[in-house]
């Protein structure tokens, strides 16, 4: 196998990532669209600044809740409590790692999978390969670990799938420990600046949430929208998430 590299700008520092001067990852409205998501929840619109996706907004009476959250830090209102938190990039690391076994049989398409989402890889499947969806057989007996990380058609599906087809035999790519802590995915580090004003009754009268997420070369951070769910919209509310 021969390998062509042509050497590009990188950077490997968030903040480096997102200032003005940094090598652009996605140039193109074709590329922006289809930027990996690392998030569970769809990923609502939101606008580009070179590297930064968002601010994408979910706000219910969000001016309302602004208005009550400044005037309560004016008043230092003890029912307030604003805060903000952060949490470090975490590696999966399941027991088991990330394996799959491919083999073609008369066109058909068999796979042995760790996977989290049976259906879900299958019909990826076909349509990466372009498949009828009937001709794919997905098999997941057991799942040693996954914490989000196995829900899609990840790099070792790929390679068996596409080993098997140049062989003629059985693949079966498993990740080693390495790979595994580099390639198979990991829940990125935010900081999330939250504040709640409470009323006299103990209810909610506003919620803020502000988040950033360090998602690399992915988009899709969800914690200040599953802030905004979870409350639901009793209070008045404001989410804003950034990748």
């Amino acid at each position: 196998m021969r390998v062509d590299l042509d050497p590009l700008p990188s950077v490997t520092d968030p903040r480096a990532a997102s200032a003005p001067d940094a090598p652009v990852l996605y140039r193109t409205r074709e590329e922006r669209e289809a930027a990996p998501a690392y998030g569970e929840a769809p990923t609502p619109p939101a606008p580009w600044n070179g590297n930064v996706r968002g601010p994408g907004v979910l706000s219910w009476r969000g001016s309302t809740a602004v208005a009550r959250l400044r005037t309560a830090a004016r008043r230092r209102d003890p029912l307030l409590v604003a805060e903000e938190y952060t949490t470090a990039t975490q590696v999966h690391s399941p027991l088991e790692p990330h394996v799959s076994v491919a083999s073609w049989v008369d066109g058909d398409l068999f796979l042995h999978v760790s996977t989290q989402a049976v259906s879900k890889t299958a019909d990826r499947a076909a349509r990466y390969w372009g498949l009828p969806r009937e001709r794919v057989h997905l098999v997941a007996e057991y799942v040693g670990g996954g914490f989000g990380a196995k829900n899609s058609l990840s790099p070792d599906v790929v390679a068996a799938v596409e080993l098997a087809r140049l062989t003629g035999h059985p693949v079966r790519v498993c990740l080693d420990r390495s790979e595994e802590l580099t390639d198979a995915g990991h829940r990125p580090a935010t900081r999330t600046r939250v504040a709640l004003l409470a009323g006299e009754d103990g209810s909610l009268r506003a919620l803020s949430v502000d988040s950033h997420g360090d998602g690399g070369v992915s988009v899709g951070s969800n914690t200040a929208v599953l802030a905004a769910l979870m409350y639901g919209r009793s209070p008045a509310g404001s989410a804003t998430t950034t990748w």
